[in-house]
């Protein structure tokens, strides 16, 4: 049986939450093709709370760090926060979530089914009399 991390809402809740998620997208689009990088910016610190000088660090940079090693670990945490499944679900108000480990045998037995399945001959169809 799954293991349901969360659960769905009703088509119409669905609905209403995907024309919120347009309108906020929309608006989103609309500011930075306004505002540019002052509402890259912006955005960056209200939603990740990150706001450095500059959004782009060189090599150069990153090595002439006063420890090059921690500078690439901070980079590659603040990475691993940004790609979180469970973050970007609940910024995208993604309904519903299964444990990966819960879905692993359902997939190895559909692909089983589908290598044991004969290979389709195609049909012939012909004119009826």
């Amino acid at each position: 049986m799954a293991m349901w991390l969360k659960r769905g809402k009703d088509a119409q809740a669905r609905r209403d939450a995907d024309d919120k998620v347009r309108a906020t997208v929309e608006g989103i689009l609309s500011d930075v093709e306004r505002r540019g990088d002052d509402a890259v910016r912006e955005l960056s610190r209200k939603f990740d709370g990150y706001d450095p000088e500059d959004f782009f660090l060189s090599k150069a940079q990153i090595e002439a760090a006063p420890d090059p090693d921690a500078a690439r670990r901070e980079i590659a945490a603040r990475l691993d926060r940004l790609r979180s499944p469970f973050r970007s679900a609940e910024r995208f108000y993604v309904e519903e979530i299964v444990a990966p480990s819960e879905t692993r045998r359902w997939i190895c037995e559909f692909a089983e089914l589908a290598a044991a399945a004969p290979p389709s001959g195609g049909r012939r169809y012909t004119y009826r009399p």
